[in-house]
């Protein structure tokens, strides 16, 4: 897949998981308000993480343009670029359960919880790095 800009990878991701509340323009406004607060955007293919420091490690959310197995390809080169950053985990929140097979595939050790934490918090993902 050839790359993409950040408006297209979003209007991707909300078709793919449509939230109901948002249209583009507020994803992409939300989006420019991360950069704005300072929170760092980390992009690998056509997958953007919108990040935020806790403790030694990253709060991440990934907006995704990609199939699965590419998905999983540009979580594992963001991991280890967080590794290389000298972070010790990285941790995610959501609610598709087809992810959990993805993860699996993460080449740094991890686990996961349901949490039933509200809306895109029915899992929690933690990569230890």
């Amino acid at each position: 897949m050839s790359e993409m800009t950040i408006e297209e990878i979003i209007s991707v991701d909300m078709k793919n998981y449509p939230s109901g509340h948002h249209t583009i323009e507020d994803a992409i406004n939300k989006t420019n308000s991360y950069i704005i607060e300072g929170k760092e955007i980390y992009r690998h293919g056509n997958t953007f993480f919108v990040t935020h420091e806790i403790d030694d490690g990253i709060e991440y959310h990934s907006v995704n343009a990609e199939k699965g197995l590419d998905l999983v390809r540009n979580v594992n080169s963001f991991l280890q670029e967080l590794h290389e950053q000298g972070y010790k985990f990285a941790v995610t929140y959501y609610d598709n359960p087809k992810i959990l097979k993805l993860v699996e595939m993460f080449v740094f050790p991890q686990e996961t919880v349901r949490i039933d934490d509200g809306q895109f918090r029915t899992y929690k993902t933690i990569a230890r790095l």
